[in-house]
């Protein structure tokens, strides 16, 4: 658990993985274990909205029980950068990155059209 904790607090990592917003302690980091990304709580809820995770298992906090196999799972992405150059390479306009005030719609639009 303590690399997990490690990971969280990684300089690429402070900020959620979609909207760019500040992920202040690792009691508000969400972790989504299919894309292996930290986000921030609305973009959580926003993820849970598009139908892209299979159920809410897909997705933790840090107070949550954690398996092993959870644990490198998220340990094996690395940071949200590197995710995100991954998956933000194919993006094409009309779409942009979100940012911290975007509305619930344009959250969900964003990661179905990145994942």
């Amino acid at each position: 658990m303590h690399a997990l904790l490690q990971s969280v607090r990684e300089i690429d990592n402070r900020h959620c993985a979609e909207c760019d917003a500040q992920i202040g302690d690792i009691s508000s980091a969400f972790a989504v274990l299919d894309f292996g990304v930290w986000v921030c709580n609305d973009c959580a809820n926003s993820f849970m909205e598009s139908k892209l995770l299979p159920n809410s298992e897909s997705m933790k906090t840090c107070a949550e029980d954690w398996t092993q196999d959870e644990m490198d799972q998220m340990l094996k992405s690395k940071s949200n950068k590197a995710v995100n150059n991954i998956y933000e390479r194919h993006i094409s306009p009309p779409w942009r990155k979100i940012h911290l005030r975007s509305t619930r719609i344009e959250r969900i639009n964003w990661i179905m059209a990145k994942y």
